[in-house]
């Protein structure tokens, strides 16, 4: 939903680059991989830093999850350093799935211990449902830290994600 209207780089956990097909696809597109808790971070937020100051946007989910979409997870920001150093702002993306009754749709996203495979094919077999999109007002990094801005963009994802459902869905959460 969010790759298919600009070029952006995502960034992602490492485990996807070895997934079939979709590993490929990925790696060809520009992700960058990221392994959790090695210390990597660094690494990637120097890539990243570079990207942005090229004027390259890189999408990442800053809950490093997915989830139902019921609410917003905890915000690992230290990639936010990134956008930080580069002097770039943030620009918060927030996406429902909504099915045909008018709630919040519990097949499109990618949660619990199910395989990617089974995944695809419940997305391919289900009913329609809209993704909505909502972008917010960027957000200016100057004269934040990490922490500060996390905090921002934390509170600015929550209250977006209520405007959005309560836009979009016959009985908000």
């Amino acid at each position: 939903v969010l790759g298919s209207g600009a070029r952006v780089f995502f960034l992602a956990k490492a485990e996807i680059e070895n997934w079939p097909i979709l590993g490929k696809l990925a790696k060809g597109g520009g992700t960058l991989f990221i392994k959790r808790g090695s210390g990597d971070s660094v690494r990637i937020r120097e890539q990243i830093t570079d990207f942005l100051k090229q004027n390259i946007p890189v999408l990442f989910f800053p809950e490093a999850t997915t989830s139902d979409g019921r609410s917003i997870k905890k915000i690992y920001g230290r990639i936010l350093g990134a956008a930080i150093e580069a002097q770039r702002p943030v620009q918060i993306c927030l996406i429902c799935y909504v099915n045909q009754q008018g709630e919040l749709d519990m097949v499109a996203p990618f949660i619990g211990n199910i395989s990617f495979a089974k995944h695809v094919q419940n997305v391919l077999e289900m009913p329609k449902v809209t993704a909505h999109l909502m972008a917010l007002p960027a957000i200016a990094t100057e004269g934040h830290t990490v922490e500060s801005l996390t905090a921002l963009v934390h509170e600015n994802m929550l209250e977006g994600l209520q405007r959005l459902q309560a836009k979009v869905l016959k009985k908000p959460h």
